[in-house]
């Protein structure tokens, strides 16, 4: 099997390789499986087995949100519905410690060496988990990783401003209550008293001073 043509490999490799277009559980399980049997033949496509080996890590990692993503993709497949929404590891990642109401995280302590190393690595692997609009928090929906990140104080803003590099800020939006509105604006208007009446020594003032000309700078 080894001495194939490189060509018919290829061939054989890119019909029988099943499709990831989703990152879906089944799908990351789906292609781990056919290109670990891929190279067990031909010792062919190692690093694209090692990348999702990763994924699948990180899928079972943060996994708090997968199983309402994975039913959310099928349920539109099956129905010929639009899937627009994408993989929503770095939500659940930025969720982490947050004491909002009605959030959830698969962690409960924000250890922030090993996330940012995390946040790094999902976005080198699935770049277009940024722009996931998956999370909910209480009254708001279709909120972002930039959005979890920013409403979370135990969230560094090196933090934020690595999700802007990466593009973050092509979605500035929230909604509340089925309206649209800035997450700027809306984390204000959550925070009003703390930022409001001159309390500019505050870690709170200074983080969203920071945010807030990081977010023009990137936009």
């Amino acid at each position: 099997m080894d001495k194939l043509p490189e060509e018919i490999i290829t061939i054989i490799l890119d019909y029988v390789i099943t499709n990831n277009k989703y990152c879906t559980s089944e799908e990351i399980y789906n292609k781990k499986r056919d290109l670990a049997l891929c190279y067990l033949l031909f010792r062919s496509r190692k690093l694209e087995l090692d990348k999702y080996n990763k994924i699948n890590k990180y899928i079972i990692k943060y996994y708090i949100y997968q199983r309402d993503y994975d039913n959310y993709v099928k349920y539109n497949k099956k129905n010929n519905r639009p899937i627009r929404d994408k993989c929503p590891l770095l939500i659940d990642l930025f969720n982490t410690e947050n004491i909002l109401p009605c959030i959830y995280s698969s962690k409960t302590k924000f250890c922030e060496k090993v996330f940012f190393e995390d946040i790094k690595k999902i976005i080198e692997l699935i770049p277009n988990s940024i722009h996931s609009t998956f999370g909910q928090m209480r009254c708001r929906t279709r909120v972002t990783p930039l959005y979890a990140a920013i409403s979370n104080e135990c969230v560094p803003v090196y933090m934020i401003e690595y999700l802007l590099k990466n593009g973050a800020s092509k979605n500035l939006n929230v909604y509340v209550n089925g309206e649209e509105f800035n997450i700027l604006d809306d984390y204000y208007f959550c925070n009003h008293l703390d930022l409001h009446y001159n309390l500019t020594d505050s870690y709170k003032c200074h983080r969203y001073i920071n945010i807030k000309q990081l977010i023009q700078k990137y936009k």
